[in-house]
């Protein structure tokens, strides 16, 4: 499997309005070799779409970081 990120550039509105903003762009490749049939190669591409990371991602993910300063000395 081959893996790309890439930040790219979309514009949201029209004319005046318009914003342009940064997406997060990844393109995956799977590599699947042996002798499969139509119906497994299908099976295989339903199974990759469901990946729960890749669902995660499309949607709208929240993320909440917690910083906790432990005492201790310093190295």
């Amino acid at each position: 499997m081959d893996l790309a990120h890439s930040p790219v550039p979309v514009t949201d509105g029209e004319g005046a309005s318009a914003v342009q903003r940064l997406v997060d762009r990844f393109e995956v490749k799977i590599r699947i070799s042996g002798d499969l049939n139509e119906e497994q190669r299908q099976r295989l591409a339903y199974v990759a779409a469901r990946c729960p990371l890749k669902r995660t991602l499309e949607g709208s993910p929240q993320f909440v970081e917690t910083v906790d300063i432990v005492p201790g000395r310093a190295s």
